[in-house]
């Protein structure tokens, strides 16, 4: 499981992550603090409305070194989700839910952005609750530990890059501004990136 800092915007769903990893094979941790996934990878996110499991999407590196994205809809007794190919629209609890099809998977899934969106240093640098042993860590610390990224962190957290949670009314209002862009809008308006507008929002653009 992992958690990130700064949670995308998604039409008032709640969500749970997990990563899985090839045997022996590592994250690689770009100079820009993004995390980039070995073939063989799988993202996972459960989507909760009113806390009824409504959604899976799993994000897969397959091996010919492509990123596909597969949505699947879990029934009313919760008990089985179905893939949803070429996606859906469907009404839940009187909102319009959009399962997105493969292709719109990786409109945000951008090449720019690296496919994977939430993992970086400064999403990741906070405590993570991991149910299988009852633990709550860091989760640079964790990784580092168990050997899943490359290069590993500092066993100070606090001197890594963090970024504050955009409804965090603490945190100073010119940084959450930045988070929100960063997080919705910065896979697309970026160096590289699918749009024809030469906007920057990636967190550390001055």
């Amino acid at each position: 499981p992992y958690s990130i800092n700064a949670p995308f915007w998604s039409d008032g769903a709640s969500k749970d992550r997990w990563m899985a990893l090839p045997n022996n094979q590592t994250i690689s941790v770009a100079g820009d603090g993004d995390w980039q996934f070995p073939i063989g990878s799988i993202l996972m996110k459960h989507f909760r409305l009113d806390n009824l499991l409504i959604e899976t999407r799993l994000l897969v590196h397959h091996p010919d070194d492509t990123w596909a994205g597969y949505t699947y809809e879990w029934n009313s007794a919760q008990t089985d989700a179905m893939r949803v190919p070429g996606g859906a629209t469907r009404m839940i609890n009187g909102q319009s839910w959009i399962f997105p099809s493969e292709a719109q998977c990786l409109q945000c899934h951008t090449a720019a952005a690296g496919r994977a969106l939430g993992p970086e240093t400064a999403q990741m640098n906070r405590s993570q609750a991991y149910a299988l042993t009852g633990r709550t860590a860091n989760q640079l610390t964790t990784h580092s530990a168990i050997g899943t990224v490359t290069p590993t962190y500092s066993n100070d957290t606090q001197s890594l890059p963090s970024m504050p949670d955009p409804a965090d009314t603490i945190a100073p209002l010119a940084n959450r501004a930045r988070a929100y862009l960063h997080v919705n809008c910065s896979q697309c308006h970026r160096p590289g990136g699918p749009t024809s507008s030469n906007m920057d929002f990636r967190y550390t653009t001055p």
